[in-house]
């Protein structure tokens, strides 16, 4: 058919008929069309089939259903066969599934696929089975052929005619709230699975979501990773009651979706909505979760100082964790705190030992919190904000706290859009900033990929830092700790906060540096020293080989300063592997009075490195050491003189510096001329 087109101007009423008609004949022949080019496909499917079991070990079962699928190839070349369900004899579908791909000749081909028998074991289902659907794909899968139940086996299979697999779900289950701290609400929604285990070895078992008694969706999940010896055993795996809390819902409580995977992560058993909890829980009978207070006592807040502490709406993006977790150790007390952009809770529950606040894997999956803005713009995405309402000692001149920044964006997303952040505004201003004053993100100069986050799923980490910013003493202050990614909310990030105080050290603008003090022997802050003292300092514990420098106080330490000890020679050494910190002895006594700071040279090049190195001095002193005068002692002899001009020796050799060492000895005997010199 051929369709001609007046280039000359026409009516629109006869352009409109014309183009109607056009259609009209498109769509006639669009079936002819298809009907050609699949007579002209490169390959289909026959429709003639058969099946068998394939049973390998010869113990009369089977470890494979095999479906053999006739295929007419035209055009030789590679193709593939995919089977997506079957369907049992109750009509019930069974997830099951697999593929062939095969290199054939042109002419009428056979194609076999194998499903799995220990699947179809612990489906617990029973045949005859049909399959639910079958497509036939070319080399670059383009979808070639398809049939929708196209077959029906012809052997009337049981699934006890199939291999059991090393583990099974028994459809045995149980439920228990979990209240560690006996305060009537639960820390944990406990289901306790049997399993038949036929291999021993390492197993896990994982719930995904909840049903609530409305038929609503909890996004609520959980993994128990166990070995496991062979006979029938019980696993429990333990569900965040903060999240139920949260979630507002209320039981009676459905698992929607059960896995049983091997030591590989192969899937072995699986149920749909197997079990509905016996009690009704109310979403009131769970822990709410960590809030503002308990975030700010694990912080070292004064409570006194404290006049209000919330925190985000998703209490799963923070966690008051007790002792060490991985690399991290609290800097100050026996806890610290994590706000995260995912979840900041513990992957797993040792059912064993219990839960104490110690994750043992500190997650990286989204939360519920907000988006916004970020603050270099760019759309945020689960922005975890603690904020606080303080009011200042009277006596209080600064603030400071430590921190320490990690992500998964590091350092694939170095540069890009992808720059998750930390913040920290005191009264709208941020003073938590790298060395070239950039907000602290994934750009941020102060990631040390010399460290590795042990005991978290973040691929980068900052060292330990300290941030410091002036405050006015018996003011009111807010201070927000904003954690939030950026660009999309698929990797996440995490900060570690410990460890803040009022000080009466004076600050002219805000400033971070890596974590080091002057202290005593036992880590205690310490700022002022005795001539007779010994100084240490408190540093990270990195494992590294890094030389301490006692260095004249300056003002501004500049990078690329030279660093000249003024002590008995820099004191080098190799810090324990970590985590947590550690308390190292710099100077020993007698100690030369004076003002004084303290440099971690952290690459032993004798230059202030800024960024790397850390110094116990910004806008401060880092330590003095106390001004004592020389104390004079002296003996005479005779004490009691009685012949007139008998020499009387006069010896100060008991006379001391506590500072150092006596360079001279000046003698005024009160009379007129009557002075000397000399110890004696």
């Amino acid at each position: 058919m051929t369709y001609m087109f007046l280039r000359a101007p026409i009516r629109k009423t006869i352009w409109l008929l014309a183009l109607s008609l056009i259609l009209m004949s498109l769509f006639v022949s669009l079936p002819y069309i298809w009907q050609v080019e699949a007579q002209d496909a490169e390959a289909e499917l026959t429709d003639v089939y058969s099946d068998y079991g394939l049973d390998l070990n010869a113990n009369g079962l089977f470890e494979y259903l095999v479906f053999t699928i006739e295929v007419n190839v035209t055009v030789e070349g590679t193709y593939r066969i995919s089977i997506w369900n079957l369907i049992d004899s109750s009509d019930n579908i069974i997830d099951i599934g697999n593929s062939t791909t095969l290199d054939l000749e042109a002419g009428v081909q056979n194609i076999s696929v194998y499903l799995s028998g220990t699947t179809l074991f612990s489906s617990g289902a029973n045949g005859p089975f049909t399959i639910s659907s079958l497509y036939l794909y070319d080399s670059t899968y383009n979808s070639l052929d398809r049939r929708d139940n196209p077959y029906t086996t012809v052997n009337t299979y049981s699934y006890k005619d199939f291999e059991e697999p090393p583990a099974h779900l028994t459809d045995v289950y149980s439920d228990y709230g979990l209240d560690l701290n006996a305060n009537g609400l639960f820390e944990y929604l406990v289901f306790t699975i049997e399993v038949n285990v036929t291999v021993e070895g390492t197993y896990r078992i994982s719930i995904w979501n909840l049903i609530d008694s409305s038929d609503n969706i909890i996004d609520i999940g959980n993994s128990t990773t166990l070995d496991l010896e062979a006979g029938v055993q019980n696993i429990s795996v333990y569900l965040s009651g903060t999240t139920l809390f949260s979630s507002g819902a209320n039981g009676p409580f459905t698992i929607s979706s059960l896995y049983l995977y091997d030591s590989t992560y192969n899937s072995l058993d699986r149920r749909d909505n197997p079990y509905t909890t016996i009690n009704a829980y109310s979403s009131g009978d769970f822990e709410e979760g960590v809030r503002g207070s308990d975030i700010t006592a694990a912080m070292g807040f004064d409570s006194t100082d404290l006049i209000s502490a919330t925190f985000s709406v998703d209490k799963k993006a923070g966690a008051v964790v007790s002792g060490s977790v991985g690399f991290l150790a609290p800097t100050e007390g026996d806890t610290f705190v994590m706000l995260s952009t995912g979840n900041a809770q513990p992957e797993d529950f040792d059912q064993y030992e219990g839960w104490i606040g110690t994750p043992d894997d500190l997650l990286s999956v989204d939360n519920e919190n907000p988006g916004g803005t970020g603050p270099l713009g760019g759309e945020a995405y689960n922005i975890a904000t603690l904020h606080l309402n303080l009011k200042t000692p009277d006596w209080a001149k600064s603030l400071s706290f430590d921190f320490q920044f990690m992500s998964e964006e590091y350092p694939e997303f170095v540069g890009s859009d992808y720059n998750d952040f930390f913040s920290c505004l005191l009264n709208g201003t941020n003073i938590a900033f790298d060395t070239e004053g950039n907000i602290i993100n994934v750009n941020n100069n102060f990631f040390d990929d010399s460290i590795t986050p042990k005991g978290t799923v973040f691929d980068g980490t900052t060292v330990l830092l300290t941030s410091k910013a002036a405050v006015i003493g018996g003011a009111t202050i807010e201070l927000d700790f904003i954690v939030g990614d950026i660009g999309d909310s698929i990797l996440d990030t995490a900060v570690f906060l410990d460890n803040f105080q009022f000080s009466t050290d004076e600050i002219d603008e805000p400033v971070t540096i890596p974590t080091i003090w002057s202290s005593d022997s036992s880590g205690n802050k310490k700022n002022t020293f005795a001539p007779t003292e010994t100084v240490y300092v408190v540093v990270p514990a990195t494992g590294k080989t890094v030389s301490f420098y006692i260095v004249a106080d300056k003002d501004v330490w500049n990078d690329g300063d030279s660093l000249i000890d003024v002590s008995d020679g820099a004191e080098q050494l190799t810090l324990n592997p970590g985590p947590g910190i550690q308390v190292v002895q710099v100077w020993g006594a007698p100690l030369t009075s004076g003002s004084y700071d303290v440099i971690e040279d952290a690459n032993n090049n004798s230059i202030y490195d800024a960024g790397i190195d850390g110094i116990d001095s910004v806008a401060e002193v880092g330590f003095t050491i106390e001004y004592v005068p020389p104390v004079a002692s002296f003996t005479c002899s005779p004490q009691s003189p009685v012949v007139p001009d008998e020499v009387i020796t006069f010896n100060a050799s008991g006379s001391y510096d506590p500072n150092g060492s006596i360079v001279s000895y000046d003698w005024d005997f009160g009379e007129p001329g009557a002075t000397d010199s000399g110890e004696i």
